[in-house]
């Protein structure tokens, strides 16, 4: 009788509802990522304007087949604990090849890099350069080491609180992961759609593709080219950490809106569902990683009002609909 009852635990954590639901042990987060890697897929057939589009094409449709065998493979066995790992957290494995995508196919639609409007808009809203004046203005260690720090937890958010969840409260997990993963696939769909470099990127590595060239909008804005950063910030440590993370893992026009606030907002309100212990500490980081998205240089100051209006719009939505899973 007890392994009947434990076979019957197992078969509901794996479809998040009881006996004689209708999903087919599917979670929220699996048709997300199913409907996402299809929304791609069929930008990319559309559009056709990037290399290896058919390979991009098809392997976006072996994704959506792999999680669909995922999905089966857990529901026929569900005591497996290495499989019920992966099936619950496997998201967060794409995340980052998913946001490397996004660098290869946000020139489909637009043929150039939208930073110019930005900036436009950033001089008619403030009269100044957000992203790129604060540092200037207050090029001091002790703060910018405490941003940067604060950005660099970002790294460890969400695989922290997801592998937490799933070791303490295994429908908390799902809809830890569901919740973290809708805020990176609509990101990551923006990112394709309206392409931005951010201050950085734009000033350092990419000078050729504004509509505009850089030298007059560097004149129109007051701002020094190449950009340089105030010798005070570069020798901090995080600031050479979050150099060398760039370096190595970034890809351009992932700015707008900004996916670092926006999926650090989604933290910090399931910590406070969840972890509510840990949620002073958390509203502290979040708070200062997202000043950091300006002042560090990563996003113009618009982004990071995107990122917050996504998460206000998209929280009560997911929400809704991982409680259909549920009833």
């Amino acid at each position: 009788m007890d392994s009947q009852i434990k076979h019957r635990n197992h078969q509901q954590e794996a479809t998040g509802k009881t006996e004689g639901g209708r999903l087919a042990g599917y979670h929220l987060v699996d048709f997300a990522t199913q409907i996402y890697l299809f929304t791609v897929t069929l930008l990319i057939l559309g559009f056709r304007g990037v290399p290896f589009w058919l390979p991009l094409a098809l392997a976006h449709l072996v994704g959506m087949v792999a999680v669909h065998a995922l999905v089966v493979a857990h529901a026929r066995r569900p005591e497996h604990r290495g499989l019920r790992l992966f099936r619950f957290l496997y998201p967060l494995i794409l995340y980052v090849p998913l946001y490397t995508e996004t660098g290869i196919l946000n020139l489909m639609i637009f043929p150039r890099y939208l930073d110019a409007s930005f900036m436009a808009a950033e001089q008619w809203l403030f009269g100044f350069q957000p992203g790129i004046d604060l540092m200037s203005w207050m090029p001091w260690l002790p703060l910018s080491e405490l941003l940067y720090f604060a950005y660099f937890t970002y790294f460890f958010q969400v695989t922290v609180g997801g592998l937490y969840l799933y070791f303490t409260n295994r429908r908390a997990c799902a809809h830890f992961v569901a919740m973290v993963s809708v805020v990176f696939y609509v990101c990551y769909l923006l990112f394709i759609l309206l392409p931005v470099i951010g201050p950085p990127k734009f000033w350092l590595d990419v000078p050729e593709f504004a509509i505009e060239s850089t030298a007059e909008l560097a004149a129109e804005y007051n701002v020094e080219q190449p950009l340089e950063f105030p010798e005070n910030v570069s020798s901090g440590p995080f600031f050479q950490v979050m150099l060398l993370i760039y370096k190595v893992a970034e890809y351009p026009g992932g700015a707008f809106p900004s996916s670092h606030v926006a999926v650090a907002l989604v933290v910090l309100y399931m910590v406070g569902k969840y972890i509510r212990r840990l949620w002073w500490p958390m509203l502290i980081i979040t708070v200062l990683l997202s000043i950091a998205t300006v002042y560090c240089r990563y996003h113009y100051a618009i982004d990071v009002f995107a990122g917050i209006a996504l998460t206000a719009i998209l929280i009560p939505v997911v929400n809704r609909l991982h409680q259909r899973f549920l009833d």
